[in-house]
């Protein structure tokens, strides 16, 4: 789905490291319909940099979904569950290099972009995205 012209080989993200938690929205006739990655990874930036801690830090790979199920609720949910995921293993921060199309997505789940906007030849423009585990306070997830 992410990227359909690779091969399997290719396609290798962080998923050896033991940290890497992957996840899948499955539909009724047991085909992948959307999928994300998560693993332990520090940011392309310091904790002077944002506002709040940068570490522990876990890092979305993979965030896909099906082009015939776009829209439909399936990139929210998969981002719900790595979100709550990395809070219940006590993250303090999520980053992601997103692709342009998607930053209302993760805007939408609190997400605030770093830096520059930069083009991967392979697939296209993104920009770092990052949001904290936790409110301004301190409190609770956000």
């Amino acid at each position: 789905m992410l990227r359909p012209r690779e091969t399997v080989e290719q396609l290798r993200l962080a998923d050896a490291h033991p940290s890497t938690t992957c996840f899948a929205a499955i539909a009724d006739d047991g085909t992948i319909i959307g999928t994300s990655m998560v693993v332990l990874g520090e940011p392309p930036f310091g904790p002077g940099d944002i506002d709040g801690p940068c570490s522990p830090a876990w890092r979305l790979r993979g965030m896909a979904t099906a082009a015939d199920h776009r829209g439909s609720g399936i990139g929210t949910a998969l981002l719900d569950r790595v979100i709550a995921y990395v809070g219940e293993q006590a993250g303090a921060l999520l980053w992601c290099n997103a692709r342009l199309g998607a930053i209302t997505l993760y805007q939408r789940a609190h997400f605030r972009a770093y830096g520059d906007r930069w083009d991967d030849p392979d697939i296209g423009p993104h920009v770092v995205m990052w949001r904290p585990m936790t409110d301004p306070t301190g409190d609770s997830p956000i």
